[in-house]
């Protein structure tokens, strides 16, 4: 995909004098947390923005969206990748080449985590700079989602095409029966539906095109994703983790982007994390930090007190924090949301957080190289409504 990089120059300048950009931005009436933050990131190569494992704070969501608007405006950051199915994604790109892409159907890839009001114009902007070819927005999931609607769309024919006769037709209704999720007492989703859907999806991987029609660019990557995704979910001999998937997604974007492209990834705290938290095989951040070293950075993101949301589900009032824990560094002074830096994160040594979901102590600086902390969070307000 071309990708048109306009303002390097500009974004080069600014990775040496950032407050002089904020302010010729004509932005500089704006807070200074996101700036805090965006100081430390503007020379990176790759950035993960963590949040809760709720994916259900609007205040982390706007502060995120502001720190990652940034990151492209200002500093030249070329994609913004979701912990999101990557399949709506490839087909959003599509329908940017075609001139037929919509803001719906970003949203769809989104999906209903981030499909929120507080985001509409930050999705939005998402949509033009996309149009504008200056940024490639994508998808780092070999999962699928109840939005994903390209998926549904095109996957199923996708597999029964590489598959010959009986095979291809059985394996396109499997396929088609578990992204509609149209199970039933005749048909139930049990360990055969599994280990089928997991034959059909690493046959149709490795069908010889010598044999079926050849797979056009992005077909081949979704087949893959999709082979990982079922190979999991049937407990296969050689699972690949979610982690190490979205892993190797990231790399597949970078090896798209011209070499000195550089990315934003919007995503949970305990994948951005850059040290594996012990209980998970591996982290995403913490390959990329092997990878990237001092080029990469993960940022973490927590709360004090307030409420949360998921996908429109139920508000729910966040858990009380320990009397002694990191949220409660959060200042007042620093208005709605405080930033700690690594030396701050480092210098607390273990020390409560939820930044992982359940509270639990840990040095936190160890898997982050800085966190926010909203003082007073508020559920989201579903955007499909």
């Amino acid at each position: 995909m071309r990708l048109c990089l306009q303002g390097r120059r500009f974004a080069a300048f600014c990775r040496g004098t950032i407050l002089a950009c904020l302010i010729w931005s004509g932005n500089s009436q704006a807070q200074p947390d996101p700036v805090s933050v965006v100081e430390t990131l503007c020379a990176k190569r790759v950035v993960a923005l963590g949040e809760l494992p709720s994916h259900g704070e609007a205040s982390a969501f706007r502060f995120k969206a502001e720190v990652v608007r940034r990151l492209v405006d200002q500093c030249g950051f070329d994609a913004v990748l979701f912990e999101a199915p990557i399949y709506d994604f490839l087909g959003f790109e599509h329908g940017l080449e075609e001139g037929a892409a919509g803001q719906r159907q970003l949203d769809n890839a989104i999906g209903r985590f981030w499909w929120v009001q507080e985001l509409a114009d930050w999705r939005r902007w998402l949509m033009v700079s996309s149009m504008q070819r200056r940024l490639l927005v994508g998808g780092l999931d070999d999962q699928v989602s109840a939005t994903s609607v390209y998926a549904m769309t095109v996957l199923p024919a996708l597999v029964g095409r590489r598959l010959p006769g009986d095979e291809g037709m059985a394996c396109k209704n499997a396929v088609e029966r578990n992204l509609l999720w149209s199970y039933d007492d005749s048909v139930p989703y049990d360990a055969a539906e599994q280990r089928l859907l997991d034959d059909c999806a690493r046959h149709a991987r490795h069908a010889r095109d010598s044999v079926v029609r050849s797979l056009s660019e992005n077909e081949p990557h979704m087949l893959g994703n999709l082979a990982t995704y079922h190979h999991r979910t049937a407990g296969g001999a050689s699972v690949v983790p979610r982690d190490d998937v979205m892993y190797r997604n990231v790399l597949w974007y970078l090896e798209r982007l011209p070499g000195d492209a550089r990315i934003v990834i919007w995503t949970a705290n305990v994948h951005a994390a850059r040290k594996s938290v012990p209980e998970r095989a591996s982290s995403m951040g913490a390959l990329l930090a092997e990878r990237f070293g001092g080029d990469f950075a993960a940022i973490g993101g927590t709360a004090l007190d307030g409420w949360s949301r998921m996908a429109g589900g139920p508000v729910r009032r966040l858990a009380p924090v320990p009397f002694i824990a990191l949220e409660r560094e959060a200042s007042a002074a620093a208005g709605p949301v405080d930033y700690l830096d690594g030396t701050r994160l480092s210098a607390m040594g273990r020390v409560a957080s939820r930044l992982f979901g359940e509270f639990r102590v840990e040095n936190w600086g160890d898997y982050f190289d800085g966190v926010f902390i909203v003082r007073d969070e508020k559920g989201p307000t579903p955007g499909w409504e």
